[in-house]
């Protein structure tokens, strides 16, 4: 499994804006169906404006499909103007995995 971690924060008082562009982003993925693909997010709930997204792949070929989508580079761009900083992005791999039910 690979995963993508996102990590970003929010301009002051571009909360809600941050969070409609993730709300579009994930409806739009919903329509294509990226197969191999799920996706999270997530936010801080001591300081609303820090972000994490976690993306996971079930293969390479998902990852790439979507890493060269119009979609991403869409959300990219949007999300750029309403951020502070960069998005502090890393690609890792899962090696152990447990979940209790």
């Amino acid at each position: 499994m690979i995963l993508h971690v996102l990590k970003f924060q929010a301009k002051p008082g571009k909360e809600k804006t941050v969070h409609k562009i993730i709300r579009e982003s994930l409806h739009l993925l919903k329509r294509q169906e990226y197969k191999g693909m799920s996706y999270y997010s997530f936010r801080d709930t001591s300081d609303k404006r820090q972000f994490i997204h976690i993306n996971t792949f079930d293969n390479e070929d998902a990852q790439h499909r979507y890493d060269n989508s119009s979609e991403l580079k869409n959300y990219y761009e949007r999300l750029r103007a309403v951020i502070d900083g960069g998005i502090d992005y890393h690609v890792v791999e899962s090696f152990e995995f447990y979940q209790g039910r």
